[in-house]
This record gives structure tokens, C-alpha cells and sequence, in this order.
């Protein structure tokens, strides 16, 4: 069944629908049929397309997937090896055909529309990229926005107990859930898939604002993300996010912040969007 939205949101700046989904599964089939139940109750009108990766073999979920009559297109990869994050976010993306790409965690959950809003930031004409606040289901919802993960600040946050985002410039934002303009990432050439499973997201981040675009957050949108921290607690995601944050170190983008070369992009004025893009209460998990 296919949500309605009012007519004063669904136009005139959009044709609906117009957004693409890349889900990555990791054994996570329970979580991706329930994100794909949030996004019919709620988003039908306006995501086109959702294309779910099987990172690994899960035949019940390709069954279940396959069986069910969505009100959206579903998409099914299957890796014959594991990908990285940004692999299989950039091969997803390449059966993108929508204006909008957005990048969804198999955990997110939401009980109203979050993509109409966010479209709406996206309007502004320099910002790149969109995200919701986040709400473990413990607490009062966050924004996920960072700052820098220079050596000092990983030992502040992680050893000193220092409270999120306090006082401290938003930097980069996590890739639970990242709404893109398809022109945006495609300018990109997607994430750098030298990372591995950790700060792929940062990378991206970083560059979008060297382009001179912008990030944007939210702050009426909160979605339920039920965060893994896989690297607390094994010793193989602990390495993987070990090297990727000496190559985030040794980067170009992060150098030049840390040296006060590279600044935030502002959010500039409206401006008319491209043909294409013209075209084209959170549960608890």
C-alpha cells in the first residue's frame, strides 16, 4: 500500500518517484525485510527503485525478496566474494537511473516518510548530500555529523568520555544513511574503494566539500539505527578500521584540513536543479 503525501510536498520542484536505494546485506535478511516494509508503508509514492546487495549467500532472503509484490522495483546482487562497503554501494549505483542515489543501512527504521524532507534540503543548490538525525532507541535523537577523526579526537571521544558533537566543527557524517544527488556521486566517482568496511564514509565526505558542495542535516527527520561497532569487539574489524583510518590519515582532503587549507562548503542560495533532477516518531529496531 502506497503512503499519500500532500500535494504541497510532492510538488512542484519534484516528478516522484525519483529515488534509488542501495541496501547492503550481511547476513542481515530480517532487517532488510523490515526496512523494505517501512519504505512501502511510507515512501512508496517516492522511491523508484531499491537495489538490495547479498554480500553473502542468503537464499531465504532472495526468496522472500523475490516472492513479495513491492510497490517499488527491487534489484538483487548477489557477490560470488565479500565487497567492501563502498564496492557495493558503487556497483549499486551504476543501476542507479533516478536523480537521487541514497546509501541505507539494513538497520534503519523509520514510522514516517524520510525522504521528502531530505529531498527538500537537497534543493538548496550547493548541498550534496542529506541525512537524518538518528536515534539508538536510547536517549534523545543525535546528529550523526562528526568531527575530524584526527588521533586526538578518536582518544578524546573514545578515552576521555568527551560528548558528541559538542562544541566541535561537523565534518563528515556516517554512512547509515546518506541521500545523494546521482550527479553529485557519480562527480565523485562514488567512494574510494582502497577503504575497506571503515571510513569510506569520512573520505566522501571530505571530497564532496572539496567540490565545493555541502552537507546537510535534517534536524525534523529521525530514523532508529541500532549501531554495530563491529570493531569493538573483533579483532578483524579492528584491522580493517586500523588501515583505513592510516589511509584517511595520509589523504589529501584530511591533510589539507589539518593544516587549515580545506574548509566545510557553505550551503549556497537555491538554484534551479538539472533537467534530470527536475525528471527525476522512529521505531524501536
Amino acid at each position: 500500500m502506497k503512503a499519500d503525501l500532500p500535494v504541497s510536498l510532492a510538488a512542484p520542484f519534484l516528478a516522484l518517484p525519483c529515488v534509488t536505494l542501495s541496501v547492503v546485506s550481511h547476513g542481515h535478511g530480517t532487517d532488510v525485510l523490515r526496512l523494505l516494509g517501512d519504505v512501502a508503508q511510507h515512501s512508496a509514492r517516492i522511491v523508484e527503485q531499491v537495489i538490495v546487495t547479498l554480500n553473502v549467500p542468503e537464499p531465504d532472503l532472495s526468496a522472500a525478496l523475490e516472492a513479495a509484490d513491492w510497490p517499488f522495483e527491487v534489484v538483487l546482487l548477489a557477490n560470488t566474494a565479500r565487497q567492501g562497503f563502498g564496492a557495493n554501494h558503487n556497483a549499486a549505483f551504476e543501476r542507479c537511473r533516478t536523480a537521487y542515489f541514497c546509501v541505507l543501512n539494513p538497520d534503519i527504521r523509520f514510522a514516517r516518510d524520510p525522504f521528502m524532507p531530505l529531498l527538500g534540503h537537497l534543493q538548496e543548490s550547493r548541498v550534496g548530500c542529506a541525512y537524518p538525525l538518528q536515534s539508538c532507541g536510547e536517549g534523545e535523537a543525535f546528529n550523526p555529523a562528526r568531527e575530524l577523526p584526527t588521533p586526538a579526537s578518536l582518544l578524546r571521544r573514545h578515552l576521555g568520555g568527551a560528548r558528541r558533537n559538542q562544541g566541535q566543527a561537523r565534518e563528515w557524517t556516517n554512512g547509515a544513511f546518506m541521500l545523494f544527488r546521482s550527479s553529485v556521486f557519480r562527480r565523485l566517482g562514488g567512494f574510494d574503494t582502497r577503504y575497506f568496511m571503515y571510513c569510506e564514509d569520512v573520505d566522501i565526505c571530505l571530497r564532496l566539500q572539496d567540490l565545493g558542495f555541502a552537507l546537510d542535516s535534517a534536524p525534523e527527520v529521525v530514523v532508529a539505527h541500532r549501531a554495530a561497532h563491529a570493531s569493538r569487539r573483533d579483532l578483524t574489524h579492528l584491522g580493517w578500521h586500523l588501515r583505513s583510518l592510516w589511509r584517511l590519515w595520509t589523504s589529501r582532503s584530511f591533510l589539507q584540513r589539518l593544516s587549515g587549507r580545506g574548509r566545510p562548503a557553505p550551503v549556497l542560495a537555491p538554484a534551479a536543479d538539472s533537467a534530470l533532477e527536475r525528471r527525476s516518531e522512529a521505531p524501536s529496531p
